[in-house]
C-alpha cells in the first residue's frame, strides 16, 4: 500500500523488513528505482529478465521493475508480452505504478485488449 500511495522510501523499508527477496523481488526493484538506487534496481530487473527464460515470472512483474527505472518503453514491451501470454496479473496495470503511461495510446490500447479499460476510466477519471 505504501508503494501504491507513492511513499517509496517507507514502502521500500517495509519490503526490506520482510523476506520478499531483497535482491530478486519486482516490487523491491521498482521501489529501489523510485528512491534513486538505480544500480540495485537494474540488478534485480536483469535477474528477473534472465530468470524468466527458465521459469515463469509474470511479464507484468517485469514491466513494474522497468517502470521503477523510468524505462517506459521496456515496460510497454513487457505489458504487450503479458497480453500475448494472457497474464493473470492484468489488474496490476491499474496501480499508480503505471501512471506515467496513462497518456500513451499504446497503453490505453492494451488496457482495452485486457478488458480493464472501463475500470481504469473509473479509477482515473479526471474531475471536470
Amino acid at each position: 500500500m505504501l508503494i501504491q500511495q507513492k511513499n517509496y522510501p517507507e514502502g521500500l523499508n517495509a519490503l526490506l523488513l520482510r523476506s520478499v527477496g531483497d535482491t530478486t523481488n519486482f516490487l523491491v526493484a521498482y521501489a529501489q528505482g523510485m528512491v534513486g538506487n538505480t544500480e540495485m534496481a537494474e540488478k534485480i530487473t536483469n535477474f528477473l529478465v534472465e530468470r524468466e527464460t527458465t521459469q515463469y515470472i509474470s511479464p507484468i512483474m517485469i514491466a513494474i521493475a522497468f517502470m521503477g527505472l523510468g524505462n517506459h518503453e521496456k515496460g510497454l514491451e513487457w505489458i504487450e508480452k503479458a497480453y500475448l501470454e494472457q497474464d493473470g496479473f492484468r489488474p496490476w496495470l491499474l496501480l499508480t505504478i503505471f501512471e506515467p503511461l496513462h497518456e500513451d495510446l499504446r497503453f490505453i490500447a492494451l488496457l482495452k485488449k485486457f478488458k480493464i479499460y472501463e475500470t481504469y476510466k473509473i479509477l482515473y477519471a479526471k474531475s471536470e
